[in-house]
C-alpha cells in the first residue's frame, strides 16, 4: 500500500476552493494544455509522503503516530500558484509555527519505522489540478482567491489508491484518536 500523512480540509474551506476552481475552469486559457482537476473529496495538505509500505511498517506507523502531540490550530489557505516543474496548480497554505512543528514531529517519528524525511524544504499546499510538466500559467489567469482559515484538530494516515477517475485517498487512521 502507498501511504502519506496529511491534514484533512474543513468543509467550509473545500466549498471556498470549489468556487475558486469553478472560476478557474472558465478563465484559464485552454491552449495551456490538458488540465486534470483533482477531486475535492481528496483534497488534503500533505505532511509527509511515505510511499510503499508493508504491514509491519504500517503497524509501526500507527504506534509511532500515537506519540505525536497535536493541539488544534488555525490553518490559513490563501493564494494560488504553480509548481511548473511538477505540473501542479495549488492553493497555498501559510506555514506557521504550529504547522511546521507538527510536520517536523511527524517526520521525526516516522524515521523509527524506516521512512526518510524529505530533504526539500516543506511547502504546504492543496493540489487543485495537474498540468503538463513545465506549463506556466500566466499570473493574470490565476485570479486572487479569497483566504480561508479553519481549525485543524487532527491529522490522518491516508492510502493512495489508483482509480479509473484518478487517485482516491481513503483515511486509514486518524490522530489523535477521536
Amino acid at each position: 500500500m502507498r501511504l502519506f500523512i496529511g491534514l484533512p480540509i474543513a468543509d467550509e474551506t473545500k466549498a471556498a476552493l470549489r468556487s475558486v476552481v469553478d472560476r478557474l475552469r472558465s478563465t484559464i486559457n485552454p491552449r495551456i494544455g490538458k488540465i486534470r482537476w483533482t477531486d475535492p473529496e481528496g483534497w488534503h495538505i500533505t505532511l509527509q509522503f511515505l510511499g510503499n509500505c508493508n504491514e509491519q511498517q504500517y503497524d509501526c506507523l500507527v504506534r509511532a503516530l500515537r506519540f505525536v502531540p497535536m493541539r488544534p490550530f488555525q490553518v490559513e489557505v490563501d493564494g494560488l500558484d504553480t509548481f511548473e516543474h511538477a505540473g501542479v496548480l495549488f492553493a497555498g497554505v501559510r506555514l506557521d509555527e504550529n504547522l511546521a512543528a507538527l510536520q517536523h514531529q511527524i517526520a521525526r517519528e516516522t524515521t523509527t519505522c524506516g521512512f526518510a524525511s524529505d530533504e526539500r524544504p516543506y511547502h504546504p499546499h492543496i493540489t487543485l489540478a495537474r498540468t503538463p510538466r513545465g506549463t506556466r500559467i500566466p499570473p493574470q489567469q490565476l485570479m486572487r482567491s479569497n483566504s480561508s482559515a479553519y481549525l485543524a484538530e487532527n491529522f490522518c494516515l491516508y492510502e493512495s489508491v489508483s482509480g479509473v477517475n484518478g487517485p482516491q485517498y481513503p483515511i486509514r487512521d486518524r490522530f489523535p484518536n477521536g
